[in-house]
């Protein structure tokens, strides 16, 4: 009896060691998803570079044009 109760501990040790290793997983796997939404915010600020760029530019076109010959 005493016997098979040590095997009975064992077997609920190696248990918990496995549900310690998913929690790790899962942590790892959140991680992943906030650094991919940073690289999506770091796009988003490039496009609103790029677009007061063109405003620029063509404020620039409207001037030249604007001049008397």
């Amino acid at each position: 009896m005493r016997y098979q109760q040590q095997q009975q501990q064992q077997q609920q040790q190696q248990q918990q060691q496995q549900q310690q290793q998913q929690q790790q997983q899962q942590q790892q796997q959140q991680q992943q998803q906030q650094q991919q939404q940073q690289q999506q915010q770091q796009q988003q600020q490039q496009q609103q570079q790029q677009q007061q760029q063109q405003q620029q530019q063509q404020q620039q076109l409207t001037i030249l044009n604007a001049k008397p010959n």
